[in-house]
């Protein structure tokens, strides 16, 4: 009788995580913190200026954008992770530089309802998140802000983009799409 109701509690503990309901792991939040610490690290260190430095740039903009190796020289993949890079930069710097973050919550997709367009996942994003962030300025203000969390070799990344080969020709693609993108 015990293994039997084992058993079935093992296998409903299978289901509630399929479905979202146990939350995400403690390495997947470790990991979302790693990600928001790294970016408040690169705005107090020096940014290389993407006009006069834009393969350093790029460089560091990756750590944030996935891109897969063999993409990151590709022109069209430059340009936008360039234009993705003012995504997160504006939660961080607007109204004024955070100097301090808190993640306070990350939830798993389980809706296309939100403000990214999360269709046509590629294969390489192993799991989607929406990460909710707090985050505090020197003078004290408090601001709250979401940003998309995917992981990918068991690294965190707001977006990816990348070459996708259709059958007639090659896009570049963004992963999620933000909204107005």
């Amino acid at each position: 009788m015990k293994i039997v109701f084992l058993t079935f509690l093992i296998a409903g503990l299978f289901i509630l995580a399929g479905c979202g309901f146990i939350s995400p792991s403690t390495d997947v939040n470790q990991t979302a913190k790693d990600l928001l610490n790294a970016v408040l690290d690169a705005i107090e260190s020096e940014i290389p200026d993407p006009i006069s430095s834009p393969t350093e740039f790029i460089q560091l903009i990756r750590k944030f954008v996935y891109t897969p190796d063999q993409d990151a020289t590709d022109t069209d993949v430059s340009e936008a992770i360039m234009d993705l890079t003012y995504v997160p930069l504006f939660d961080f710097t607007w109204p004024s530089t955070l100097t301090s973050v808190e993640l306070k919550g990350l939830s798993e997709i389980e809706s296309k309802l939100l403000p990214y367009n999360w269709a046509n996942k590629p294969d390489f994003v192993e799991k989607t998140y929406m990460m909710t962030v707090q985050g505090e300025t020197k003078d004290g203000t408090i601001t709250s802000f979401s940003l998309p969390f995917l992981i990918i070799n068991d690294d965190g990344y707001f977006f990816a983009v990348f070459v996708d080969d259709t059958d007639s020709a090659t896009e570049v693609r963004v992963y999620p799409l933000p909204p107005l993108y």
